[in-house]
């Protein structure tokens, strides 16, 4: 295993600590979920997860120009 190290505010910690504790994980349990489906890893969640990461990193890494999206 590997560790990295993520910036966020604290307002973002506490919600993310908020979070985790709704669904009886901790922070870095969800984050390494994310991760796991981006990179579509043997720890995956499954299909539907690595799908729904993927369209997310296409709308966090694509540009928009004229009111179309650029990749």
């Amino acid at each position: 295993m590997k560790r990295i190290y993520v910036s966020i505010t604290y307002e973002e910690y506490v919600m993310l600590v908020d979070v985790a504790l709704d669904h009886d994980a901790k922070p870095g349990e969800l984050l390494a979920a994310f991760v796991a489906d981006i990179t579509h890893s043997s720890r995956s969640g499954g299909s539907d997860e690595r799908m729904y990461a993927n369209d997310w990193l296409s709308r966090q890494v694509c540009r928009w120009e004229d009111g179309k999206m650029i990749t």
